[in-house]
């Protein structure tokens, strides 16, 4: 007997980005699963709420539901979102994200045969003349390389394009709240949800563009806080006893510098390694600021099973 289709909740994280939010959501109007078989939960993380006339239309077209919370970050917003969430299956993106139109299908495609995984997409660069949104994809593809090339399952998927069971979400706690910033909280959530014998699977035919329209300074303040990210990772992982995984080798950097040299194209061979070097530089500015500052006083936090 053929399974019937999962009813899913598609929970997005928001801050002051209205028009990004609007299109994100005008995209999953668009998408082919039926209508009656999946919800929108937006959670407005302390900023403002889009008009009521912008998001008029959007309620004739699917089921959506506006949560608003004081500003406590993207992972204490996904974790408000799946409290109030009805599907068997939760699936994270951003409000800079747009699915193609067969994502849902593709994710129920894969839990069909593996209904107890957590799922990770594709992201794709939908800003292709931004050399810093080009040179930010380019690393995450490089960390996919990386993390997720076992055959028995993969390390690391981003929160942008991530779906899992809902009681397995809510059994390991959701997403740790000590990151009050997009950076780490993917990586630690993926942690823990391997330390719960549960496995992670890649499913790139589920894709969604990414539009993270990146300036220089954007850029570095990104780069920055991932490695503000990565302090904190280390620390609260090491305090709940488990492995943190150890930085990279040498060998790694190395490889991740080069990397623009057999996938880019052409003038982009340059500008993307020299951008990935400033990533790296910027990674471990932030690495040591919060260290230095932060990272101490939040040891004092209890740890998030």
């Amino acid at each position: 007997m053929e399974r019937a289709l999962p009813f899913f909740s598609i929970i997005v994280p928001t801050r002051n980005r209205q028009e990004r939010l609007v299109a994100c959501l005008h995209s999953m109007a668009m998408l082919d699963y039926p209508r009656n078989l999946f919800e929108i939960v937006v959670v407005v993380d302390g900023g403002t709420v889009p008009p009521v006339e912008q998001l008029a239309s959007l309620h004739k077209m699917i089921e959506l539901t506006i949560l608003t919370q004081s500003h406590a970050g993207p992972a204490a917003a996904r974790n408000n979102g799946a409290r109030h969430a009805k599907g068997e299956y939760l699936v994270f993106t951003d409000d800079d994200c747009a699915p193609m139109p067969d994502w849902l299908s593709k994710l129920a495609e894969s839990f069909s045969m593996h209904s107890d995984c957590g799922l990770g997409g594709q992201t794709v660069n939908a800003l292709p003349l931004n050399r810093y949104s080009v040179a930010n994809q380019f690393l995450m593809d490089f960390i996919y390389a990386v993390y997720n090339t076992a055959p028995d399952g993969a390390r690391y998927f981003a929160s942008n394009n991530i779906a899992v069971p809902a009681q397995m979400f809510r059994a390991i706690g959701g997403f740790s709240e000590s990151y009050s910033r997009a950076a780490g909280e993917d990586r630690d959530f993926c942690r823990k949800w391997r330390f719960h014998g549960y496995c992670l699977l890649s499913v790139p035919e589920a894709v969604i563009r990414h539009a993270h329209d990146l300036t220089l300074a954007g850029f570095i303040r990104q780069q920055f806080n991932y490695g503000r990210g990565s302090c904190l990772y280390h620390l609260l992982a090491a305090g709940e006893g488990g492995k943190t995984g150890n930085f990279w080798p040498l060998s790694h950097y190395v490889k991740l510098i080069t990397y623009p040299v057999m996938w880019a194209r052409g003038g982009q061979k340059v500008s993307i390694t020299l951008s990935l070097m400033l990533s790296q530089l910027s990674v471990a500015a932030g690495r040591a600021w919060e260290r230095l500052t932060i990272c101490g006083k939040r040891l004092k936090y209890r740890p998030d099973k």
